[in-house]
């Protein structure tokens, strides 16, 4: 078992880092890059490895570096390819780029896309043995195969790790999912859009990143829970599947394999903007993600849900300093988020952070904004829907009101919070003692005279008004009624809100 350890690639690396506005990669073939200085490059000093193998051709692994040029979120590291790892190098001008290098494929590699095989491998690997109960390293995964082939044959790659003598894992998954390899047909532009960047030449007049690659992941992690002590093999493998051509590659930031567990936090649980007339913006809102040890943080993406009822038009995310980055424990990154209504209403959005973080893969923060309404929007949910619900009674339930003033803020104002239970019997509530009392001798929602308040119209921002672990089964129906006159009558102009709730 023969003890490696080199540096000289490091400082190369470092050297490289921050001037080239491109690209720039050296093969095996350039002196001082080996087999030994890429995965020592990969490990840097936090990690002893040992039995250090390369299987592919001398053109097909090496350096990089200049890649933050290219849109890639890792500056500097080491790279497998299927072909040639200078075709890395821009701007996209082939649809296809292909270096043929007439090696062997990896039997690995070869069952995953059973019953095709693979050619042109590039495999890296080492043993090493792990100083803490977790360990994790960056990379991207980029290709020309990108978008022709998407659930078609296409190149494959695959990091896998086992302890010596046990069964191997492919550990290159798709963030927050259990299973689902990293390729091509699990990241694209129709699936796990999130973790993807078109950049194909047919797609565009000019392609966005000045990468050859016609598409790439961002960041992503391999990551894996191992012993302490124990003797573990990795493997990094890539190849062309059935064909050899058109190169695919796997970039690899330099040391970023690490063995302590990155943790996340965030200053914001949610965001709430005030009303803001169409077509205008509000002040940004800041949100600071601070990394909080012991291992550093490597933040994929921050980005906007389009899943409904979540818009990603109305809110937008400006002076983002995490998406991509690696934050070291201790320090912060943060973005700014501003409401942009294009109409009257309120919208809903949801930032969402996907990181390697240990405690949260995944940070959602609710957002919610609002085009200014030329009247006033009362809102009033039941156990957080619209309704009409239908529940156990045993579920409970709980009322929440909220009011939007648009336009009408400032105006004198009635405000009514009124509820009709199963046996016909109405009710209100009294804003100053929140008790709910019956409306005497009321056989309609006009016959109660108790006002929640009034005064100057003005917001309501999210309120319980009320809280039952259990009622009688039946129909209950609750109202928030506004009426701008102030006169404790309920009378024109009213803007009312109702939910109904059946309890079974």
């Amino acid at each position: 078992m023969k003890k490696t350890g080199i540096i000289v690639i490091l400082f190369m690396i470092c050297v490289m880092t921050g001037s080239a506005s491109a690209i720039v990669t050296q093969d095996l073939n350039q002196p001082g890059i080996t087999p030994t200085a890429l995965a020592q490059a990969l490990v840097g000093g936090a990690v002893f490895i040992t039995d250090i193998t390369y299987t592919g051709s001398n053109l097909s692994a090496g350096t990089f570096s200049g890649a933050w040029g290219d849109g890639l979120d890792i500056d500097s590291g080491i790279m497998l390819s299927s072909g040639d790892i200078a075709n890395a190098q821009g701007p996209n001008t082939d649809d296809g780029i292909s270096t043929n290098v007439g090696t062997p494929g990896d039997l690995d590699l070869d069952v995953i896309v059973a019953p095709d095989t693979t050619n042109d491998a590039a495999v890296l690997e080492f043993n090493f043995v792990p100083t803490a109960t977790y360990f994790s390293f960056l990379y991207v995964f980029a290709s020309d195969e990108y978008n022709e082939y998407v659930n078609k044959f296409n190149d494959v790659f695959g990091f896998y790790l086992n302890k010596v003598g046990d069964a191997r894992q492919n550990i290159a998954l798709v963030p927050l999912t259990a299973a689902d390899a990293v390729s091509i047909d699990n990241i694209n532009a129709g699936k796990n859009s999130e973790f993807y960047n078109n950049n194909d030449f047919g797609d565009f007049p000019i392609p966005p990143y000045p990468t050859q690659f016609d598409g790439f992941t961002t960041v992503l992690w391999a990551q894996g829970t191992v012993e302490v002590g124990q003797t573990y093999h990795m493997k990094l493998a890539i190849a062309d599947t059935k064909d050899s051509i058109l190169d695919s590659a796997v970039f690899l930031a330099a040391a970023s394999f690490q063995s302590e567990k990155p943790n996340i936090s965030s200053n914001k649980s949610a965001l709430m903007f005030p009303w803001k007339k169409p077509g205008t913006s509000t002040l940004p809102k800041t949100v600071t993600l601070t990394s909080t040890g012991p291992g550093n943080v490597t933040i994929a993406k921050v980005f906007l849900s389009s899943t409904s009822p979540y818009s990603n038009t109305e809110f937008k995310i400006q002076n983002d300093t995490c998406s991509g980055k690696t934050i070291n424990a201790g320090l912060t990154c943060t973005f700014d988020v501003i409401s942009s209504p294009a109409d009257y209403g309120i919208n809903y959005g949801k930032i969402r952070v996907i990181s390697n973080a240990f405690n949260k893969p995944l940070i959602e923060i609710p957002l919610q904004g609002s085009g200014e309404s030329p009247v006033p929007i009362p809102d009033i949910k039941a156990n957080g829907s619209n309704g009409p619900l239908t529940i156990f009674s045993a579920e409970g339930l709980s009322i929440n009101i909220q009011l939007y003033p648009g336009k009408k803020r400032g105006l004198p104002a009635d405000y009514w919070v009124l509820a009709k239970f199963p046996t016909g019997v109405f009710y209100q509530l009294d804003s100053d003692t929140l008790k709910w009392t019956q409306c005497v001798g009321a056989t309609t929602w006009e016959g109660c005279t108790g006002r929640f308040w009034h005064g100057s119209l003005a917001d309501i921002y999210p309120m319980d008004v009320f809280n039952s672990a259990s009622l009688p089964p039946g129909k209950y129906i609750f109202k928030m009624r506004v009426d701008m006159n102030e006169n404790g009558i309920q009378d024109a102009p009213i803007y009312t809100d109702t939910v109904t709730v059946n309890l079974l």
